[in-house]
């Protein structure tokens, strides 16, 4: 969805990259400690940001959706509500990088 409302200038182009580059991130950064240490011995849940970040995320698609039939995509609304979309997007991916980072420190300081 992000895509296609990125290449039908709906959305920003920037706002597509960080959601998902996130996800691939995300993604990539699971399966190389899959790789690498086997299976993860932590249980793996969402955090809560990424819970919120799902929740604009999706709620940035109904509302540029919604935005022609009811007539609130005033520009300054819709920026806003990009923006908090990036922050959310990009706090969330960092924090789950940190957690990874954690994850493979403590590794290390055990195989010493």
């Amino acid at each position: 969805a992000y895509v296609t409302l990125a290449v039908l200038h709906s959305i920003p182009s920037w706002l597509t990259v960080l959601v998902i580059s996130r996800d691939v991130i995300i993604l990539v950064g699971a399966t190389m400690l899959h790789l690498m240490h086997g299976p993860i011995p932590i249980p793996i849940r969402p955090l809560p940001i990424s819970k919120l970040t799902t929740f604009f995320q999706l709620g940035t698609l109904l509302a540029v959706l919604l935005a022609p039939l009811y007539g609130f995509g005033q520009h300054r609304m819709m920026t806003a509500l990009f923006l908090a979309t990036g922050a959310l997007t990009v706090v969330s991916g960092l924090r789950y990088m940190f957690i990874g980072v954690k994850f493979l420190t403590a590794r290390e300081a055990q195989r010493r």
